[in-house]
């Protein structure tokens, strides 16, 4: 085939009309894109099966995205789980609470995945200073992103608006200065659980209590081993001193 059209270029056929050279770079392009997308083993196969599905000659609109799975995040750095509410976003949800932790992945005509909050239906963007923010639409690629997989097998998620801009929460789960990205690598991997979308299924996610409001003390297990111990010991010296 590239020697066909090299062709194009030497000898009789050298000079060509402008419609056959526009035709001639247009499928040199082709041909690379495909075999640069061939060679990318880092595209989820979710992702590569939703851009093959797309309709030949459809119109590329950056914001004519389409879900095509659900995923937890489980940040390696907080050791809990992305999680939003209203404008609010960290890394120390559950994986139990679907309705803060749950996001939809919306993947755009060239590969870019959003992620949709299940809950608020909201998008995770970047904005200009390079800072976390929430948004109501995904209308430019401040709010996408693109999945790369480690060695490992941990996510990382860089954006598709600026090169090397990677998406990370510290320890406490709060942002992480990407700045931080090859000193704290760690905070910018994730676990990823995915799970399929199911048409039949509907959200069951009505109005549940915020989880940024109101968070329960959590214990460890030797402290609350320790915490019944201490109860015990009460009880028998409010006994003794009974009898």
């Amino acid at each position: 085939m590239r020697l066909w059209l090299r062709s194009y270029f030497n000898g009789k056929d050298r000079k060509l009309c402008l419609n056959q050279k526009l035709f001639v770079v247009f499928v040199l392009v082709i041909i690379r894109a495909h075999s640069v997308v061939a060679l990318d083993q880092s595209v989820p196969q979710s992702i590569m099966d939703a851009l093959m599905e797309r309709p030949l000659g459809e119109e590329p609109v950056l914001s004519d995205s389409r879900r095509i799975s659900i995923w937890q995040l489980f940040n390696q750095c907080s050791h809990s789980y992305l999680q939003a509410a209203d404008r609010t976003l960290n890394a120390r949800g559950s994986r139990k609470n679907h309705c803060f932790s749950d996001f939809y992945i919306r993947v755009s005509w060239n590969g870019a995945i959003a992620l949709e909050h299940k809950l608020t239906k909201r998008f995770i963007c970047f904005n200009r200073r390079r800072r976390i923010t929430i948004r109501k639409e995904a209308n430019d690629l401040k709010c996408y992103f693109r999945e790369h997989m480690t060695p490992q097998g941990f996510t990382e998620l860089e954006s598709a608006w600026q090169s090397g801009l990677f998406l990370g929460f510290n320890r406490k789960g709060r942002f992480q200065d990407p700045r931080a990205f090859y000193r704290k690598r760690k905070c910018f991997r994730y676990m990823k659980i995915e799970r399929p979308l199911d048409i039949n299924h509907h959200d069951s996610c009505g109005t549940p209590s915020n989880p940024f409001s109101t968070v329960p003390p959590v214990y460890l297990p030797d402290q609350e081993a320790l915490l019944e111990a201490a109860r015990e010991s009460v009880l028998d010296k409010i006994k003794a001193t009974l009898d």
